[in-house]
């Protein structure tokens, strides 16, 4: 069963690819992550959830926390931004970002490019974002090799 949804996705993911230019993962609390298209995403499936992969990054998602997955146009403008060598994870109360150096900074911008929030990982290259921390809107999340769009509600 679980290699059948894989195919559909993958077919799925390839029919939609010169359509649209990026996935967007729509979670039940009414968050928006977007994957660029041109970053190749593709999912893995498990038991908990799905994993979705890009070139360069990786992201875990549980099953009960998404609400649908859809390809759309990023009309706004904010390119997505590749991941590299780093893993995020995005739950409804914070944003978990392994892989990064020991205190590296990681900041979060607004839409107009205004600083809104910056944190630091700690000495295991971990930063942790507190959601409530965060304004509603769309955000880009930034450190020195990491750097995804984020829509909180």
């Amino acid at each position: 069963m679980k290699s059948v949804v894989l195919l559909l996705g993958a077919l799925f993911i390839s029919l939609c690819a010169d359509a649209q230019s990026a996935l967007v993962v729509h979670q039940k609390t009414g968050e928006k992550v977007y994957y660029a298209m041109s970053e190749k995403p593709y999912f893995v499936y498990s038991d908990k959830g799905v994993t979705i992969k890009t070139k360069k990054a990786s992201v875990e998602y549980s099953f009960s926390k998404i609400a649908k997955l859809t390809f759309d146009d990023m009309a706004n403008g904010i390119d997505v931004v590749s991941v590299a060598d780093a893993n995020v994870n995005i739950g409804e109360e914070s944003i978990v970002i392994t892989g990064l150096s020991a205190k590296e900074s990681v900041c979060v911008y607004g839409v107009n490019g205004s600083l809104v929030n910056a944190f630091k990982a700690d000495a295991n290259g971990t930063a942790i974002l507190e959601a409530s921390a965060l304004p509603s809107g769309m955000l880009v999340v930034k450190s020195k090799n990491v750097s995804f769009k984020y829509l909180k509600k």
